[in-house]
């Protein structure tokens, strides 16, 4: 069995790979991308929600809903940077290879 590297030449000079082969490439290529999409994306969510200067919505909309919030207000705004570096982490980290 060849590597997955190893490509075949034809008659003109021109490479040709075998077929399962590049679906197979192609697969793993587009499945890498599309977890980054996610990935990328669920960050992006985590940072809008989190920002620190969303604190007040938050504490409005859990009172609008009966439910005060459970701790103070400098407790939030340290969460919710966390929860910001968290998501910007996700959203910024390298690429991840899959296989």
């Amino acid at each position: 069995m060849l590597p997955l590297h190893h490509r075949r030449w034809s008659d003109r000079g021109t490479i040709r790979s075998k077929p399962i082969r590049l679906i197979t490439e192609f697969q793993k290529r587009v499945l890498a991308a599309m977890v980054m999409l996610i990935r990328q994306r669920l960050g992006m969510v985590v940072m809008i929600l989190f920002l620190p200067i969303n604190g007040p919505l938050w504490r409005m909309g859990l009172e609008s809903l009966g439910r005060p919030m459970p701790i103070d207000e400098f407790q939030f705004f340290v969460l919710s940077v966390l929860l910001f570096i968290f998501g910007a982490v996700i959203t910024l980290a390298p690429k991840i290879k899959i296989g």
